[in-house]
């Protein structure tokens, strides 16, 4: 496989991701001390593929990891023209017949790989991924001529779907479909238009997969808990406690439901406790008091502060906390948060969260969801927020306020408080 070449996609606006890391890619989010894109990248040499080529918005997505390769490509799509166009935009750095396209949030491909190379006959064949579904409406459907594909209907009605097997977007593809592409009139979904054209003159198969084997979608914010957990449940996941670290004698580290990772240079200060599966990066403060448990996930250089409790939440770099209760939610790069924050993280009717996204109501699948901040927010202190809100990057939100709605980039949000004396 050292000649065969993979396509990551990493270029387009990721609307649907706001607050995360907005006017970037959401593939720049950190997990684990890596972005997610990096995690994809290595994952796809693990299955022994070496040739990658990034198809980013800017050039400079790989400039911001630690990825020095010289197999790894970065191509330049400047217009946010839809898949098909991304992927002849990559045709030239592409020397062999056969060749991968991949998501970038795709960090758990690698058996997936190899069972798309070991269904392929020839290097003329095309591959696909497809795995069953209770809702049709929501997807590109296969239509089957016995086990090989012949044609993908996108979002059919209810009762004309042709099947129950939805697209994975993982595909194995080669040179015959790339002239398919070619003719095919650039538009937004001008991949999915010449694939099922690609279909209907050449049988396919697909590798079905189990409902744990799907790779995990990055499409909303909160998708960032699954590839998050992933990481945590993978069953070779030790504890590991840099030797830097500095941990005071009366703190507690509880790695008995999962490992505690801790990275250089962080400190674990008194009657503090971390309680697994965490992950703690480099140069991060947990002050007295502080509760750290439960598939937290903090990147470098984070303060915890004095008598804070962080419980299932993703905190990106630079995140200073004074102290409070987070809970189930995702905190970008640079915010400051003043001390008495409570992020509500159940509805009072304990029923299923559903969030605004573009003007439409997502049921998010979850009973548990708290906040979400963008980067370089500040936050005043006693501030709560209410199940599921988005709070937009550049944003300062005045100490003592309610928040229970969507706050957009860019914006000072607090309420005024009326003085009142009354004599007695």
């Amino acid at each position: 496989m050292n000649d065969m070449h993979a396509i990551i996609l990493a270029a387009g606006k990721c609307s649907r991701f706001w607050p995360l890391n907005e006017n970037g890619h959401k593939s720049q989010m950190r997990l684990f001390g890596k972005s997610v894109l990096e995690h994809t990248i290595n994952d796809i040499q693990n299955s022994g593929i070496e040739n990658i080529i990034v198809i980013s918005s800017d050039g400079k997505i790989i400039e911001n990891t630690n990825i020095t390769n010289k197999n790894i490509k970065e191509v330049i799509q400047k217009e946010p023209k839809g898949m098909g166009d991304a992927v002849l935009i990559a045709k030239n750095a592409i020397n062999d017949d056969s060749f991968f396209v991949f998501n970038s949030n795709h960090v758990n491909s690698s058996e997936i790989i190899k069972k798309c190379i070991n269904e392929q006959k020839n290097q003329d064949e095309c591959v696909l991924v497809g795995a069953k579904t209770n809702n049709p409406v929501l997807y590109g459907i296969f239509g089957f001529d016995g086990k090989d594909a012949n044609k993908i209907i996108e979002k059919p009605n209810t009762g004309s779907e042709p099947s129950n097997i939805r697209v994975v977007g993982v595909y194995l593809l080669n040179s015959k479909f790339i002239e398919m592409l070619e003719k095919t009139p650039t538009k937004e979904y001008s991949f999915e238009t010449a694939l099922s054209k690609y279909l209907q003159v050449n049988k396919t198969p697909v590798i079905r997969l189990n409902s744990n084997e799907i790779p995990q979608s990055l499409k909303y914010p909160w998708d960032l808990f699954s590839i998050s957990n992933l990481f945590f449940k993978d069953k070779t996941l030790k504890t590991d406690i840099h030797s830097t670290v500095k941990i005071s004698k009366n703190a507690v580290i509880d790695d008995s439901k999962g490992a505690v990772i801790i990275g250089k240079n962080t400190r674990v200060m008194e009657c503090a406790t971390i309680r697994g599966p965490v992950y703690i990066g480099e140069n991060c403060l947990v002050g007295n008091n502080a509760v750290v448990r439960d598939y937290s996930n903090i990147e470098n250089n984070v303060v915890i502060g004095a008598n804070t409790e962080v419980a299932r939440t993703i905190i990106q770099p630079n995140v200073h906390i004074h102290s409070g209760f987070i809970g189930d939610s995702v905190i970008d790069s640079n915010v400051r948060i003043g001390a008495g924050i409570i992020t509500a993280n159940k509805r009072i009717d304990r029923k299923e969260i559903s969030i605004e996204v573009k003007g439409k109501i997502i049921p998010t699948g979850l009973k548990t969801m708290g906040c979400f901040i963008g980067k370089n927010s500040k936050i005043g202190i006693s501030v709560k927020t209410m199940p599921g809100v988005f709070i937009g990057a550049n944003t300062i939100i005045g100490s003592g306020t309610n928040v229970e709605k969507h706050i957009q980039s860019n914006t000072k949000y607090y309420t005024k408080f009326k003085e009142i004396i009354e004599k007695r």
